[in-house]
């Protein structure tokens, strides 16, 4: 949702996005989080998906997209 709200506040959404990068500090969390990321990104687009820590370290998942802005 914090994606989502970042995109709009751009003036873009999901269908815009060209590339996404998830983060994830436990690896038997990574069905579910790609599970929720399909609800969000209903077209294919580039991916990246890494276990790693995070900091804070308290975090579990972090997202960060490339979108670009609709004509």
């Amino acid at each position: 949702e914090n994606v989502k709200a970042i995109l709009e506040e751009a003036g873009t959404n999901f269908d815009h996005v060209l590339k996404r990068n998830v983060y994830i500090t436990h690896a038997g969390d990574f069905d579910a989080v790609y599970k929720v990321m399909e609800r969000y990104f209903t077209t294919p687009v580039a991916s990246t998906g890494v276990i790693t820590g995070l900091v804070p370290t308290s975090a579990r998942v972090e997202v960060d997209v490339i979108a670009a802005l609709p004509d």
